[in-house]
């Protein structure tokens, strides 16, 4: 959090022209890189000073570089080449943890993006015409296929950054020039998106599985007529649900595929709420599947266990959903909660717990009911939470 504050400052003193701080900067690094030697293992250390260092260089860079077009196309060629070198760095010499397959997934979305934007300002660049788009996207799916063996993966036979750029650049062909539905455009990409799926395997492509395809039914619903959104939104609670039952004994696949759901979930829960609640009978369906599929977790979780703390517990569960049933999104966050901890899963239980807290802040912040009205909600809610710990923290 430090180095990011130190690099927010510094990028912001460097577009005010204040270069005062450069200098300081350099001390920072140099304590940083003394100082953390006691505190942090070497390989999380030194992808830290490679990001903070890689930050200021695409500030620095980008300030004198994008006045033209030629700087503008110079920066993002610069900018991927280096990213490509740190995530060739961080691969090869750093041992593989959950913190690094993150930083390189970061890295990998924004590539997408510089991708994109380097290739339409070099075509801008070099006078080519529109119809020169969909040439582009099938050079960079064939692309797409061959660095995986020229870049030697152990398991994936596609590359994400340039296969979803490929899709991306026939898509605006389709849509802009030849003028293209969105339910056509949809169909397009779910036949590309499952062929490399099914036959050129990627992990990435298990991920976003359910992110696309509901995504992409989201996007197309009003062209169908849908306007009740909420089955397609509650879509992603079905590998949840399978691996529930399965007691979560799927393939490595399988568990891609749902770890992208429980992601999706989060997502929606966040940027959906006001289209769920508008129907007002479904969303509180949906919260009281939510309740009952925490219920089943408990279950897995007290295994063993007397049948009186179960049921004690159930009722401060089904309380708490019920009070929050306006809010699909908090009774969400206590699933996941409850499903990483059966699962034994450290990082995304504290990534649930950041989403639990988001999620009560933004409901407590919303503007579809007075504050007094969800302060009530939140102070049952607290006596019911008080008393159960009371009941539960009684010795026998």
């Amino acid at each position: 959090m430090g180095t990011g504050l130190i690099n927010a400052g510094m990028t912001y003193s460097i577009f005010k022209n204040d270069f005062i701080f450069l200098p300081a900067y350099f001390i920072f690094l140099i304590s940083l890189i003394f100082m953390g030697k006691k505190i942090m293992k070497k390989g999380g250390l030194d992808i830290l000073v490679m990001i903070s260092a890689l930050n200021i260089f695409s500030s620095l860079s980008y300030k004198y570089l994008s006045r033209t077009v030629e700087g503008l196309t110079l920066y993002n060629f610069l900018i991927i080449s280096l990213f490509l070198w740190v995530m060739k760095v961080i691969k090869e010499k750093y041992i593989s943890t959950q913190s690094q397959r993150f930083i390189l997934s970061i890295f990998k979305i924004n590539l997408v993006f510089y991708l994109l934007f380097f290739l339409t300002l070099l075509i801008s660049l070099l006078g080519l015409r529109e119809g020169t788009l969909p040439f582009i996207g099938i050079f960079l799916l064939g692309i797409s296929l061959y660095l995986p063996k020229k870049m030697k993966f152990l398991e994936d036979k596609s590359e994400i950054v340039t296969l979803t750029t490929g899709i991306i650049f026939i898509i605006l062909y389709l849509s802009q020039l030849l003028k293209w539905g969105r339910i056509p455009c949809f169909f397009l990409v779910m036949v590309i998106y499952l062929f490399f799926w099914y036959f050129r395997h990627s992990r990435a492509l298990d991920f976003l599985l359910l992110p696309i395809f509901t995504g992409g039914l989201l996007f197309i619903s009003g062209d169908l007529g849908i306007k009740n959104i909420t089955p397609i939104i509650a879509l992603p609670f079905l590998p949840v649900i399978f691996s529930l039952l399965n007691n979560g004994e799927e393939k490595l696949k399988a568990k891609r595929v749902i770890r992208g759901s429980e992601i999706t979930l989060m997502v929606y829960a966040t940027v959906f709420y006001y289209d769920v609640f508008s129907f007002r009978v479904q969303g509180e369906i949906l919260s009281l599947g939510i309740t009952l599929i925490s219920f089943f977790i408990l279950r897995m979780i007290l295994k063993g266990e007397k049948g009186v703390k179960y049921f004690i517990l159930c009722l401060l569960l089904g309380g708490t959903g019920y009070f929050f049933q306006g809010n699909w999104g908090i009774n969400l966050s206590i699933m996941l909660m409850l499903l990483y901890l059966q699962r034994e899963e450290k990082y995304m239980f504290g990534v649930s717990i950041v989403f639990f807290a988001g999620q009560i802040s933004f409901y407590y912040y919303k503007m579809n009911e007075t504050l007094l009205d969800k302060s009530y909600i939140m102070f049952k809610n607290s006596i019911l939470l008080l008393i159960g710990h009371w009941i539960l923290g009684r010795k026998k």
